[in-house]
């Protein structure tokens, strides 16, 4: 595993133990990390995403989904 690589799971398992600790379920997790990987498309040609533009994506959905979950929750 390169060092990129590395940098960028652990910011996205700091991105989820965030999420848990905010009381998120594993499976909203998993459905917004799903939910990731299809916008980015693993199967568009394979081609190679910029790290920095999936972190970016992923910041992104998981605010898009915190604002859902606190619309919701704060009614």
């Amino acid at each position: 595993m390169s060092q990129e690589e590395f940098e960028t799971t652990q910011v996205i398992s700091t991105i989820c133990f965030d999420l848990v600790r905010r009381g998120y379920s594993l499976d909203e997790i998993r459905s917004g990390l799903g939910n990731t990987m299809s916008a980015v498309g693993s199967g568009n040609g394979s081609k190679l995403v910029d790290t920095q533009d999936l972190l970016d994506e992923q910041k992104r959905l998981i605010k898009e989904l915190s604002d859902q979950v606190g619309f919701y929750c704060d009614k």
